[in-house]
């Protein structure tokens, strides 16, 4: 178990066991203004509740609207009620794992687009490699910075469109 920072450092990194640090983080993030809402789904599954608020949080900030799910099963059945705009998932989870749940959209037709970032602590070279090779955009280790999931976001719903960021600034 990593050692949290000291109280006035920055707390930008987090890992599935710092339940205190994430309630510290979401917190803060109660102190700041939401953004308005923009119209994009996320799915986020992952099995780690204390995650799972984390990122919640973090996004419902940002102005999109999040759904979970707690395995690939679940996040099968949730994608297929309604396609979200991005879909985050852990690779470690119970009933299907995350490999398994990227290589199950990626071969429906209308989802092979769909943007996936795999979050997780499975970090050795051949791991990151293979989220790549089933299907995953973006491969982010846990811990992770709020911060840098937050700009991949943005990037992979908006690329191509014109900035909706104020003033042109990155959304963090």
């Amino acid at each position: 178990m990593t050692t949290p920072p000291a109280p006035h450092a920055p707390s930008s990194v987090v890992g599935d066991d710092d339940a205190d640090l994430i309630d510290r983080l979401i917190a803060n993030l109660a102190m700041t203004q939401p953004s308005e809402p923009n119209g994009k789904r996320i799915l986020i599954v992952d099995d780690e509740p204390s995650i799972v608020r984390l990122l919640k949080v973090n996004l419902e900030r940002q102005g999109y609207s999040i759904e979970t799910a707690e395995n690939g099963v679940q996040a099968l059945a949730k994608i297929m009620a309604a396609y979200p705009d991005l879909l985050i998932s852990d690779v470690m989870m119970p009933e299907m794992d995350g490999l398994e749940l990227v290589e199950h959209v990626r071969r429906h037709p209308a989802l092979r687009d769909l943007p996936i970032v795999l979050l997780t602590q499975k970090s050795a070279e051949r791991d990151v490699m293979n989220g790549y090779a089933r299907g995953a955009d973006v491969y982010l280790n846990k811990p992770f910075n709020p911060a840098e999931l937050i700009l991949v976001t943005h990037r992979l719903l908006f690329r191509g469109q014109p900035d909706h960021s104020e003033n042109g600034a990155d959304p963090i």
